[in-house]
């Protein structure tokens, strides 16, 4: 069984990659995805040169495109999801390996990532193995979290939605549609309480507060992918579950209500009609 990481990486971020790499071992490789604005590429690392990394180099923006691109050149048995900013243990590969080969039910494997020393966990964990098989135990989950079967997610087809992650108008939550078309099309997803990749506590993401116009808004786009134009009515009842807290942190409902659905006319539409654009 073949186990290749996904690096995505934009721009001079192709520097950090070489950080990430393990010693040659046979079965283990890394496919990096490298996505710049413009058509001056950055000439590759010298310790990039070798015979396990694979380098496909692309025009644009976009996270979604670029890990998509990454899907495309794949070769892996098992891929991984990854970004230029994690590290790597020599044990994980083969961690990811025999949960894959003891489970040949799952497609979708969730695993978790270890903070470095002194740090908090990085997010509150199942302390048990558990199917993730609806779409609320899918929002928690991170990008590099994510391992998977590469026939099974080329079988039926399945892509980063490219209107969402760093790069579009929705910044974000690309990683849980992912997910939820993997959950759709009847793949099998499991969460197993094992480390497979290293990252620093801090993100962008844990950055943005709860009530964020742009968390808001890429939220409202989901609702409508998920659920076609019922994604009004969603939004609405996100409004009620929320009121309490929402007159706590003196954010007004109505704002609340109208960024979401301002997310759903996007991707309904294709237009952005709020002001923080």
């Amino acid at each position: 069984m073949k186990i290749q990481w996904l690096i995505s990486t934009y721009g001079k971020g192709i520097l950090d990659v070489e950080n990430i790499l393990l010693l040659p071992e046979n079965g283990l490789s890394y496919l990096v995805s490298h996505q710049t604005p413009e058509s001056d590429q950055e000439k590759l690392p010298e310790k990039l040169l070798r015979p396990d990394v694979q380098v496909s180099q692309l025009i644009g923006t976009g996270l979604s495109a670029n890990r998509n691109n990454a899907l495309r050149h794949a070769t892996g048995d098992v891929l991984i999801l990854a970004d230029d900013d994690i590290r790597l243990k020599p044990a994980y590969p083969h961690h990811i390996r025999k949960i894959f080969e003891k489970h040949p039910e799952v497609d979708v494997a969730c695993f978790q990532i270890r903070t470095g020393q002194d740090e908090p966990d990085y997010k509150q964990y199942p302390t048990h193995e558990k199917n993730l098989n609806s779409y609320g135990l899918l929002k928690n989950v991170s990008s590099i979290e994510i391992a998977f079967r590469r026939k099974a997610i080329q079988k039926h087809h399945i892509r980063f939605d490219e209107r969402f992650g760093l790069g579009a108008p929705a910044n974000c939550g690309e990683e849980f549609l992912f997910l939820a078309e993997c959950l759709r099309k009847g793949l099998k997803i499991r969460f197993f309480p094992i480390y497979i990749v290293e990252h620093p506590f801090n993100s962008s993401a844990k950055e943005r507060p709860f009530f964020d116009d742009q968390r808001i808004f890429v939220t409202g786009a989901q609702n409508y992918v998920l659920y076609g134009d019922l994604a009004f009515v969603w939004n609405a009842f996100a409004v009620l579950r929320r009121m309490f807290k929402l007159k706590k942190e003196g954010f007004s409902a109505r704002h609340f209500l109208r960024t979401k659905n301002a997310g759903s006319r996007y991707i309904k539409y294709g237009t952005i009609d709020v002001p923080f654009f």
